[in-house]
């Protein structure tokens, strides 16, 4: 699930400060990311949407599904 706030830096802080660990960020195309899990162990992505498409469509939104592997990197697949 992907979350769009206005201001990352805020709701990082925010779900910091209720306890919950956040990964690292990385960049999408419509701009800063950072994935954490909720406490029932969902993936959920917020990021802050600095660079909108030019034509909002329903396939405009790009999916990435991160794995972190055995050897601690991760492997991201575009999700269709």
């Amino acid at each position: 699930m992907g979350l769009i706030q206005p201001d990352l830096d805020a709701a990082v802080d925010e779900l910091e400060r209720r306890g919950l660990d956040t990964g690292e960020r990385f960049g999408f195309p419509h701009g800063p990311c950072v994935e954490f899990r909720a406490p029932g162990g969902q993936r959920i992505a917020v990021y802050e949407l600095t660079r909108p498409p030019d034509q909002p469509t329903a396939t405009s939104d790009i999916c990435v599904s991160r794995t972190l592997l055995p050897d601690g990197s991760r492997k991201d697949e575009s999700i269709p």
